[in-house]
Order: C-alpha cells, then sequence, then structure tokens
C-alpha cells in the first residue's frame, strides 16, 4: 500500500521519453529499450569473438569467450561515464533495467552453459575507497544467480593507473602483477564481468592469472566494447 502511494505521488518518467514508468524500480519504457542500438547474437553462436569485426579487436588475450550488451556509444556511454565518474548512482537502476533484460534472453540461448563461478571484476581498495562503490557491481549483481557469484578469490593487488588515460602497450604494462589468486581453481569455468572493454588487456589480466590457478575457461561479459579508434 505504501509503496503505491509513493507510486502516485512521485511516478516514474523514462530517462529517455519522459512517459510515465509504471513498473516498480525501472527507469525505462519498453519502447525505448526496444529502440537501443544492442549487439546481437546468432542462433548458433553467442561468443562474439567468432565476429571478426569484434575479434580484431583484441588479438592476444586470454579469455575464451565474449558477451556484451552493446558498443560503447550513447546512450550507453553517456550513461556509464556518469555512474563511473560523477557518481549519478540513479543512472545504474537503467543500466540494470537493460541489463537483466538481455542477459536473461543470453543465458536461455540453446548454446549458453553457466559457469561454476561468476566474479565481478574488483577494485583496488584505494579505488573503491575514493568512488564509494563499484560500478560493475550496482549494476550487474541483481541479474546474476547469487549461489555462483564469489568476491574471495579475486584480488587487485596493485593500484594500477586509470586505463582509459593509457595507450594499449602501456595497459599490458600497467597491470603487470596486478591480480592475485591463490585459489585452486583447476577443472573450474570461470565468467568475469567488467562495464567496459577496450584492448581487453584488463580482463585478459585477469584470466590469466584465473589459468594460472588452474582454470579451464574463463568467460568475459560486458556492458559495453568500445569500437576501433573511438
Amino acid at each position: 500500500m505504501w509503496q503505491q502511494l509513493i507510486n502516485w505521488l512521485f511516478p516514474s518518467r523514462c530517462l529517455m521519453c519522459q512517459t510515465l514508468v509504471t513498473q516498480n524500480n525501472e527507469q525505462l519504457c519498453p519502447h525505448c529499450i526496444a529502440d537501443l542500438p544492442f549487439i546481437e547474437i546468432t542462433a548458433t553462436n553467442i561468443n562474439l569473438l567468432y565476429r571478426p569485426d569484434i575479434s580484431r579487436l583484441f588479438p592476444v588475450i586470454h579469455f575464451d569467450n565474449l558477451w556484451a550488451l552493446a558498443w560503447y556509444h550513447p546512450p550507453f556511454k553517456h550513461w556509464l561515464s556518469k555512474l563511473k565518474f560523477n557518481n549519478k548512482i540513479y543512472l545504474s537502476t537503467a543500466l540494470g533495467q537493460i541489463i537483466n533484460q538481455r542477459f536473461e534472453a543470453y543465458t536461455q540461448h540453446p548454446e549458453f552453459n553457466w559457469p561454476d563461478i561468476i566474479i565481478i571484476l574488483p577494485l583496488h581498495t584505494k579505488r573503491f575507497k575514493q568512488r564509494g562503490f563499484n560500478q560493475v557491481s550496482q549494476t550487474w549483481y541483481h541479474c546474476l544467480p547469487k549461489d555462483k557469484v564469489r568476491e574471495d578469490i579475486l584480488v587487485r593487488q596493485k593500484a594500477t593507473q586509470p586505463q582509459s588515460k593509457l595507450t594499449a602497450a602501456k595497459r599490458k604494462l600497467n597491470l603487470a602483477t596486478a591480480f592475485n589468486c591463490t585459489n585452486d581453481l583447476r577443472n573450474l569455468r570461470i565468467a568475469l564481468i567488467d562495464d567496459v572493454v577496450t584492448t581487453g588487456a584488463t580482463a585478459s589480466a585477469a584470466a590469466l592469472c584465473l589459468k594460472q590457478a588452474g582454470a579451464i575457461h574463463v568467460s568475459l561479459w560486458v556492458t559495453c566494447i568500445t569500437p576501433l579508434n573511438s
């Protein structure tokens, strides 16, 4: 009753078209979501690394599978940037709404298999204290099966420079020894989650660390892929 009263007094409006949104905890209407430029998967293959236009972005990587919601273009670029760097926490609701819908369809694909463990890429403690939150967790966590999410396996032991300010070569050097894993992951399949993948250096460094601990397969699930020369 109280929730209905709050919704009546303070109705939500779509971030894009400003029409009323009737469902609780939603910020986008179905029409605007349907118009968003998503990256589609095919009926026979869900690994985006098999797409030539995407695989050429990541010539040397240690993860084996890739799924992404969209290219790093507006409105996703605007929303993620505002959330990550301007503390616009309310945008995590809109992003989470989209991720939840698209990810549910992805996991129902006949080629999809759940990994043994899901890891949201961690921030270094220093970066987490500065920002106050992990933007990937804010948008992804409620979409995931909680019995598979682990926060104690991968540790970011090095406070690296922001990757967005570095060249591809410097990104790899910047991430040397950035992650640590002391768990025995023999014969396990892992999924890593991040917000944006550009050169793949961060995810690749994390995937290599997991494979050195015994993981046999590492998937990368991201919100956006940065296009070439973007």
